[in-house]
């Protein structure tokens, strides 16, 4: 096997971080960002095992939130917390954003994130359509069978309901002006 990289970068434990991990047996650097998925209990299987394989065989993790630091301290392994990417230095009101985006002055909904079926974004929908709220949706699927968009656009269509918007992906500065604006982030 030859690897000509000098370090490499695993988003997650299954799959790249395994082969994150068995390159670290050959002497490779590389490094491990954790999601809250790769701690818990997902897909319907417990990952705890293969994810103490994979920590034990990185240089480096890094983890989303202080939580998940805290409970990998618990576990015995060191991690770096590193925000999800929401900017705290944005200085526009949530009137500025409304403005520029041509919300009006309903209520609006946002839902920042990837389309997969585990992060529930159809219980949101199927809660708007009886409210009277506008729901965002910012992001895209990751594809695979965890996949929701499909689900998500058919609902939609099937119900007639015109109170949910998608925008796909948004340059940070949309993206921000969206969770500024938005009555529940």
């Amino acid at each position: 096997l030859k690897i000509k990289a000098d370090l490499y970068y695993s988003q997650t434990v299954i799959s790249p971080g395994l082969i994150s991990a068995l390159l670290h047996w050959l002497g490779k650097k590389n490094i491990v960002h954790l999601r809250g998925v790769d701690l818990n209990k997902g897909f319907g299987f417990s990952r705890k095992p293969i994810t103490n394989f994979v920590l034990k065989h990185n240089d480096l993790i890094f983890v989303l939130s202080k939580a998940h630091q805290e409970m990998l301290k618990k576990r015995g392994f060191e991690s770096y917390y590193i925000t999800n990417g929401v900017d705290i230095t944005f200085n526009f009101t949530k009137e500025q954003c409304r403005r520029e985006l041509n919300l009006g002055d309903g209520k609006h909904i946002v839902y920042v994130g990837r389309l997969d079926k585990t992060k529930g974004v159809i219980y949101a929908v199927k809660a708007v359509e009886r409210l009277d709220v506008t729901l965002h949706i910012i992001g895209e699927e990751s594809g695979g069978r965890y996949g929701a968009t499909a689900e998500i656009r058919e609902y939609i269509t099937n119900h007639n309901m015109k109170n949910v918007i998608f925008h796909s992906v948004l340059e940070r500065p949309s993206t921000f002006s969206y969770i500024k604006a938005a009555d529940i982030f």
